[in-house]
């Protein structure tokens, strides 16, 4: 029964991997075995579930953008305001 239980989970994402690449989501796919996972642990309805790997998605382009960013300014670390110390 494992053994089929994995197939199928292969076979689930092997049939998705064309597809999400054809929406250029193709990263997804580095976190979609943890995301099911989580869904089937936690029996998610298949509304959170998509709205957990799309904000996965949207934080992973974010993130990226950030960094093409900070690379184009010519920065070498990141510095942001809660990493200063306040004056007392």
């Amino acid at each position: 029964m494992v053994t089929r239980i994995k197939e199928e989970r292969m076979t689930t994402t092997s049939e998705l991997k064309p597809l999400l690449k054809r929406l250029r989501l193709g990263y997804m796919l580095n976190t979609l075995p943890e995301r099911l996972a989580l869904a089937r642990r936690d029996q998610l309805d298949y509304a959170a579930f998509l709205q957990i790997i799309l904000a996965d998605e949207v934080t992973r382009r974010n993130n990226r953008n950030l960094e093409m960013h900070l690379q184009k300014a010519g920065f070498d670390q990141v510095c942001r305001l809660e990493d200063f110390e306040q004056p007392r």
